[in-house]
Order: structure tokens, then C-alpha cells, then sequence
């Protein structure tokens, strides 16, 4: 960073779109689902890494690094929803790894079917609310 603060115009210049290539990398890097919890964790902690050098760059640029904005929320919109989608398909597969060895009634068991199709098609959310709506019917 002091290189930045020292460097010519041409060098901020450059150390902003470098910023702006890592924040697109990162956003479009992201999976749409992380393979297990450790993988959400490291993502996790890459992105921070980004946002956090992001920042260095943000204040030693101060308003010339403005225009990198939009590129950090794309980047924190795009790991909200992937993380968001991890949890809803770990509390899904949760419920259903539970329910498998549940004895259902004859009602119950469409919805669990149904709650199965929903989970294995990555609906992960709407498959904890046919949980719920079969958990609801006994």
C-alpha cells in the first residue's frame, strides 16, 4: 500500500484495476454451492480476505477507489446467497437424513417424497417447508 500512496497517478491507477479484476474474480469464482462446510468456510475467509484488501485500497485511493463500490457488493450479494443456500441445504439434508429413519403416516409420506424431489433439485428452502408442512401433518 505505500507504493500506491507514493506511486504516480498511472500506479493508482493500476492498483485500482487490479482491485477491480480480484472483486470480479471473486464474485464469479464463487460455486453455486460449496462441495461441504469446510469449503463454505474457506470461501468464507477468501472473500474476507478480498473485501479486506479491498479496503486497504479504498483508503489509501480514497475517492479515486469510489468506483470500486458496485464491484464489492456484487461480491457481497453473490457470498450472501451462496451462503444462505448452503445453510438451507444443510438443515434440509439434516431433516431428511432424520426422517428417513422416522415412521411416517400415509399422509406424511408424499410430502416426504415431494420434500426428497425438492432437496435433490437444489430447491433446498422449499424443501424445508414441505418438512415443515409434513411435520405439521400427522
Amino acid at each position: 500500500m505505500d507504493l500506491i500512496k507514493k506511486g504516480s497517478a498511472a500506479d493508482k491507477i493500476t492498483a485500482l484495476a487490479d482491485a477491480k479484476i480480484a472483486l470480479k474474480k471473486a464474485q464469479t469464482s464463487l460455486p453455486a454451492k460449496p462441495a461441504n462446510t469446510q469449503e463454505s468456510a474457506k470461501l468464507v475467509e477468501k472473500i474476507t480476505n478480498i473485501q479486506s484488501t479491498f479496503n486497504d485500497v479504498k483508503a489509501t485511493l480514497g475517492e479515486d477507489a469510489a468506483s470500486l463500490g458496485s464491484d464489492v457488493d456484487n461480491v457481497r450479494l453473490a457470498t450472501k446467497t451462496m451462503l444462505e443456500k448452503e445453510m438451507y441445504r444443510l438443515k434440509a439434508q439434516d431433516e431428511i437424513n432424520s426422517l428417513n429413519s422416522s415412521t411416517l403416516t400415509e399422509k406424511q409420506k408424499p410430502l416426504f417424497e415431494e420434500a426428497k424431489r425438492l432437496f435433490n433439485n437444489g430447491n433446498y428452502e422449499q424443501a424445508l417447508e414441505k418438512i415443515l408442512e409434513l411435520s405439521n401433518n400427522q
